[in-house]
């Protein structure tokens, strides 16, 4: 049509009688509001209660917002969903943070919900940042405050619930990744109304002990309210003045406490707090492994050194360690090749990954989200078969060579009850009756060790 902007998705200008006058597209004009309304709020909170909740089968969660006079759609994503505390119900009233969106193929102006707690909560919350805002404004967050924490600590103190999920957790990762660091419990209780004072008791006892030179203060997630200890000005103030380096392993990932702005280190998890701890330790066996692999490989450089001078007295005959080396050899570079294509694939596979995260930011329609996460599931699935059925194989190859070298190995043979007779005198081989005579002096050697004995007669087969 003569005088019209055939672009779909930009707005047209007509000439003649509506010339000057903007027309948008519909998608043009969703695609505008959508990236206004992204911009001007990226981030809310909001309260109100839940309805028309509907979970379908992809697991996300989709329901309206309300309060008395209003209510908004809001859409909760399968990931978030899982990891959220709390789990959508109608009549419940929630304290979301989100980020507004429009679902520009229904045109729904809708709220994206990346996390949800009870709405009690909220005042708990507000107390908290009151606290956190003051405590900031004292200075007791900042970095200059926080205190290295010793290479290798000569003892660890716990200051957690004594039947808590949080140590059970720290005591097995210490178990396998540093058991050689003793550790001392000051159980106290994390939860309730005598938590605080009894946290607070437990800091200044270690230092007036002073048994310790780290400590971890921890317990397992749970709702604000469940961590409402660890955000008592008290505690913070505690923790802020105690001479030992404290390292905090509160909640979840996601759960934060003004404990964990002035610890000299925060930790994820209870467990990543012991991980931190055991680190000084892994170094050190790090570097006892390597001065092992070098001894290991003198030792070798000797014996090939020894061998090498046995071969030359042994003349044409081929020592089995050779065979056996080279089934080494070509075992370490099958290993080597497996790693490296195990290595190219799943670079390949993370770049396909990153791809598609990058497409899925691009385009925020829920149908375009679902079918990339759906291809990421099946690019998941795909790289588990490839890594298992790579792992299988070359556990099948490397049984095959064990096998083999365990055949070649002449040990095994004198281990049967044979023999191998050695003159004495020439230190030639006996191998026939022809090549003995009486009185002749022999070495023979088996499966633990070697005897000398004398030819008293001789008798053909």
């Amino acid at each position: 049509m003569p005088g019209i902007c055939p672009c779909p998705n930009k707005p047209m200008t007509l000439t003649g009688a509506f010339e000057g006058r903007r027309i948008y597209t519909v998608s043009a004009f969703t695609g505008e509001v959508r990236h206004l309304l992204e911009d001007s709020y990226p981030e809310l909170w909001i309260e109100g209660e839940i309805s028309n909740l509907s979970t379908p089968a992809s697991g996300h969660a989709y329901f309206s917002l309300k309060d008395e006079k209003a209510q908004i759609r809001c859409a909760l994503f399968r990931q978030k969903r899982l990891d959220s505390a709390v789990r959508p119900a109608n009549g419940l009233k929630v304290l979301l943070r989100a980020r507004v969106s429009l679902y520009e193929a229904r045109g729904d102006f809708q709220l994206i919900v990346d996390y949800m707690e009870n709405a009690g909560e909220g005042d708990l919350r507000r107390a908290m940042e009151a606290l956190k805002q003051q405590l900031k404004a004292e200075g007791l967050f900042e970095s200059h405050h926080k205190r290295p924490l010793p290479e290798f600590p000569r003892q660890l103190g716990l200051i957690t619930s004594p039947g808590g999920a949080a140590l059970r957790d720290i005591l097995i990762t210490l178990k396998h990744r540093a058991a050689w660091l003793p550790v001392i419990i000051y159980p106290v209780s994390v939860q309730g109304e005598a938590a605080a004072s009894a946290i607070v008791h437990a800091l200044k006892r270690t230092e007036q002990r002073a048994e310790c030179d780290v400590l971890i203060i921890a317990r397992g997630g749970g709702s604000l309210e469940d961590l409402a200890a660890f955000n008592d000005e008290s505690v913070v103030r505690a923790v802020f003045d105690c001479s030992i380096p404290i390292i905090a392993g509160i909640g979840h990932e996601t759960d934060i406490t003004l404990v964990d702005f002035v610890a000299d280190h925060r930790a994820a998890t209870p467990t990543a707090a012991a991980q931190h701890v055991a680190t000084a330790g892994e170094v050190l066996m790090a570097r006892t492994t390597q001065l092992t692999t070098r001894l290991e490989r003198a030792i070798d450089r000797r014996i090939t050194t020894h061998m090498q001078a046995i071969d030359r007295l042994a003349g044409r005959i081929r020592h089995p360690l050779e065979k056996i080396r080279h089934h080494v050899h070509r075992v370490e570079q099958a290993r080597d090749a497996i790693v490296r294509l195990l290595q190219q694939r799943v670079a390949h596979l993370c770049g396909t990954l990153d791809q598609c995260f990058r497409s899925l930011d691009h385009a925020s329609p829920l149908k375009t989200i679902v079918i990339r996460r759906q291809r990421l599931d099946e690019l998941e699935r795909r790289l588990a078969g490839v890594i298992n059925q790579r792992l299988s194989s070359s556990h099948q190859r490397i049984d095959v060579t064990a096998r083999q070298l365990a055949h070649l190995d002449p040990n095994n043979t004198l281990a049967r009850g044979y023999a191998i007779l050695t003159d004495n005198e020439s230190r030639n081989v006996v191998s026939s009756v022809a090549k003995a005579r009486k009185g002749q002096s022999i070495n023979a050697r088996v499966a633990d060790g070697s005897l000398d004995v004398d030819v008293v007669g001789i008798k053909d087969q």
